[in-house]
């Protein structure tokens, strides 16, 4: 019987896992190019009558944000299923929806975390004044950059292989486990951001089915202490 009470503390563990997606879509319901996180008690049952089962499904949603029109030069969104790639401080690449970009000291393309923006050809060189960069460098739909018309690169835009896994590290980053490659179906909207995808509606009674379910499952470890309580105390006598 002890295996019943462990599996629904497990039950509520999972539950409360929900919770926590739940509180951090809330959390970055503004953030730009935030993705909502998912965590889905997806089924439950009982082996052998005795000991609860269930399935968890977690995930990020990919799914497009609303776009908001910045008049920002170096503003970015990316609509389609593309992301962009940012070289990390550990040497690999990780991946982003936030184009909200800047340019460094060096002239490199950069996110908000100074963090270099992955190009085509490497890091995305700049050369010119920073301000003159800011109202003359041009973006087309494909990412391709040019300044006073000279091509300087194109930013590197990755899709992600059905396969592979992605999770989220925080500051607007993910991390891809399995195959990613340079995307095909993309476009990029210079001078606009793409918001946060979290549909708070759809969270709301996910909360609640939630909270329910965990109340239940309250109820239900109460019952059982309740019982074992009841069957101690008589076979004492």
């Amino acid at each position: 019987m002890a295996d019943y009470l462990m599996g629904l503390a497990e039950l509520m563990r999972a539950e409360v896992d929900t919770l926590n997606s739940i509180a951090q879509n809330s959390a970055n319901v503004n953030t730009v190019g935030y993705k909502a996180e998912s965590s889905y008690l997806t089924s439950s049952s009982f082996r052998d009558s005795i000991e609860p089962s269930y399935e968890i499904s977690k995930g990020v949603d990919q799914r497009s944000g609303n776009l908001k029109v910045t008049g920002r030069n170096l503003d970015i969104a990316l609509m389609g299923s593309g992301w962009f790639g940012v070289h990390d401080v550990d040497g690999t690449i990780k991946l982003t929806r936030n184009g909200n970009f800047h340019i460094n000291t060096d002239g490199v393309l950069v996110n908000s975390d100074q963090l270099p923006i992955v190009g085509v050809s490497g890091e995305i060189n700049i050369n010119g004044e920073i301000n003159s960069v800011m109202q003359t460098l041009l973006i087309d739909q494909n990412g391709t950059l040019s300044l006073n018309g000279d091509e300087l690169d194109q930013i590197a835009v990755f899709e992600i292989g059905d396969d592979a896994e992605i999770s989220p590290l925080g500051n607007g980053l993910y991390k891809v486990v399995g195959n990613s490659k340079q995307a095909e179906n993309y476009k990029i909207i210079q001078s606009a951001l793409e918001m946060s995808n979290v549909d708070m509606s759809a969270d709301m009674v996910r909360l609640m089915e939630t909270t329910r379910h965990i109340e239940s499952i309250q109820r239900a470890m109460t019952s059982y202490d309740q019982m074992m309580d009841t069957g101690v105390n008589q076979i004492g006598k």
